[in-house]
């Protein structure tokens, strides 16, 4: 139903909102786009472009604040959407709870309105609806879905008379039409902006149930004195045959869940770091001097310390029985003791300790310690030749030991046009990280088909895994559909700060949040246009390397930093800085939307 014209009576729109019903194709499938009134106009122009395209029907759970204002509304988002010919709306709560709709917005594919499981499909995330009946098309496994494709993936209504709409991918659209002096050749303008694609990653759970199988696979290989130590631990973890997990540098990693069965899937990891912590090596060898240290000092404390280490050990046994991973706590202390008891303690462990109580076999390891008698010739024997040796080792060692622990050095490095570049381990100056920030900003921004692959090397090298990886397969996403549609134009970002210029680098130490403003170029055989755009980079640091672990960008001139969030806390008291930020992000450039499938 068009809400395009407004000359029939208020309780009569009312009263066809309600009532409307949406008219089944041939197969008698029915599309619905969910929405709410809470989206913002454009958001719904776009949908309800679509909609009317695609033969959906555009759903709302109820009128918001006021019946008239709504209706209003609608009437002005069809009129700027289609003109004369909007989408069909209807006001059904109902449909809502039938099909489980708790985010919008939602498509859904489905024979009648039973709500039952074999008769639809539903995806939710923030995309487009050729993207949508993509999903429904490549995971749905209900029969009757190939059906609907036939009757709602290309678009049933042309954009303009007398040319042909021919749907982009990536959320746009090319018109073709004939020049206004009418020579036959015609003219590709791309309409409304490409929506991002989100790819759905491991979750939490997943990648946890993941690494457990793995850690539990590597147990039936290995022996028990193997898995307590690091070093073989991880050495069998390179080598196991794992199925599709690679070793990339320090870093392991596995396809996403996405492209798990594709013959590609090495295109598509998600990485998490397997570096051996330094620590480790150190608390052991502090372990073992403080071991024999002890035993010339005092037996009681000697006894002490066996207590702690098969409590430790203990916990670490019942852990792996119970295939549980360790806590990090217990790790640590276990590394401190590992020294001694790798150097004499464990047989007395292993005697008295079984399955019982960690507090009873140290107390049995003390008592036996006790009861041992050394002459006086033999204590003076060892302590003259040796106490004094390992005093200077138990000096050497902690000093090495607090060195590894606490390394953070000052590398001073050369970067063109910066002089006196600082890098420490969890930290560089702020001159640096402006220099990569406007770095990355042009390597995203510079794209074009000679150049893209080494673009793409240059952001893998200085983002995080996720953030680079995202970025790549968008990157390749349009250079391919470049090559496909033969298109020579190019794009590159444009810095140039100045008097007359809104170009700019802002770094917000309350967000810590690096922005950029600088303009984009999209230059063809036709035109060169110039849009504004704002580049957020958020860095973190370790181990010397700066890695950007976050990244957005938005068309517009807006620095959204934490002085632009002030003046909306203005008229509300309540304002999370972190979330607002995040939350004024535009979602069809940036953020992190989930799309899901059901059925």
């Amino acid at each position: 139903m068009s809400m395009a014209a407004a000359k029939a009576s208020p309780a009569t729109d009312l009263q066809k909102l309600m009532s409307a019903r949406p008219t089944p194709n041939k197969s008698g499938i029915s599309a619905y786009l969910f929405v709410s009134t809470t989206m913002n106009d454009g958001q719904l122009i776009n949908l309800a472009r679509q909609a009317r395209n695609h033969g959906f029907s555009v759903v709302l759970n109820g009128f918001g604040g006021n019946d008239s204002d709504t209706q209003k509304r609608i009437a002005g988002i069809n009129a700027a959407c289609c003109g004369q010919a909007g989408p069909e709306w209807r006001i059904h709560p109902q449909l809502f709870r039938t099909f489980q709709v708790t985010e919008v917005p939602a498509f859904v594919l489905s024979k009648g309105e039973s709500g039952t499981t074999d008769t639809f499909s539903k995806v939710t995330g923030a995309m487009a609806i050729p993207d949508a009946l993509g999903l429904f098309a490549n995971k749905s496994k209900l029969q009757f879905i190939p059906m609907a494709m036939d009757a709602y993936f290309q678009p049933m209504v042309a954009h303009s008379s007398g040319a042909a709409n021919i749907q982009y991918q990536q959320g746009g659209a090319y018109l073709y039409g004939p020049l206004m002096d009418h020579r036959p050749t015609t003219l590709p303008i791309l309409l409304e902006g490409s929506k991002r694609i989100d790819y759905e990653l491991f979750t939490a759970e997943e990648e946890k149930a993941l690494m457990d199988m793995r850690d539990k696979h590597l147990r039936s290989q290995l022996r028990e004195e193997q898995i307590l130590q690091r070093k073989a631990f991880m050495a069998a973890v390179y080598r196991s045959d794992w199925p599709k997990i690679i070793r990339r540098g320090n870093e392991l990693c596995v396809p996403v869940l996405a492209s798990h069965d594709a013959a590609d899937w090495k295109d598509h990891l998600t990485c998490y770091a397997a570096t051996r912590d330094m620590r480790d090596g150190a608390l052991t060898v502090l372990g073992g001097v403080t071991f024999f240290v002890l035993a010339f000092v005092d037996h009681f404390v000697l006894g002490l310390f066996v207590l702690v280490v098969c409590y430790v050990a203990n916990r670490i046994y019942l852990d792996e029985k119970k295939e549980a991973v360790p806590g990090i706590w217990t790790r640590l202390l276990y590394r401190i003791g590992v020294g001694g008891y790798a150097m004499g303690l464990r047989g007395n462990c292993k005697k008295y300790l079984g399955d019982g109580s960690p507090v009873w076999a140290g107390i049995a390891a003390v008592m036996e310690l006790l009861t041992r008698t050394w002459t006086v010739d033999e204590y003076k024997y060892w302590l003259n030749r040796i106490v004094l040796v390992l005093i200077g080792m138990t000096a050497i060692t902690v000093m090495l030991a607090y060195k590894v622990v606490t390394a953070d050095e000052k590398i001073i490095l050369r970067t063109p046009g910066i002089q006196d570049t600082v890098f420490s381990k969890n930290m560089i100056d702020q001159a640096s990280f402006k220099a990569l920030t406007l770095a990355l900003a042009h390597a995203i921004g510079d794209i074009n088909r000679g150049n893209y692959e080494n673009q793409i090397k240059v952001l893998e090298a200085w983002m995080s895994a996720e953030v680079a990886t995202h970025l790549s397969i968008r990157i390749k996403q349009i250079i391919k559909k470049q090559l496909d549609e033969h298109e020579t134009g190019t794009q590159f970002f444009e810095f140039n700060p100045g008097p007359s210029s809104r170009d700019e680098y802002l770094y917000d130490p309350e967000l810590k949040v690096h922005f950029v403003r600088g303009r984009m170029h999209f230059v063809n055989a036709a035109k060169d246009e110039v849009r504004p755009i704002v580049f957020t980079f958020k860095w973190q640091v370790d181990s010397y390397l700066p890695k950007a672990t976050e990244f957005y960008w938005e068309f517009g001139d807006v620095i959204k930093d934490s002085r632009y969030l002030k003046q909306l806390r203005k008229s509300s008291k309540n304002v999370n800085t972190a979330q607002e930020w995040s939350r004024n992000q535009d979602l069809n450039q940036s953020g992190t939307a989930r799309h899901k499938v059901t059925h």
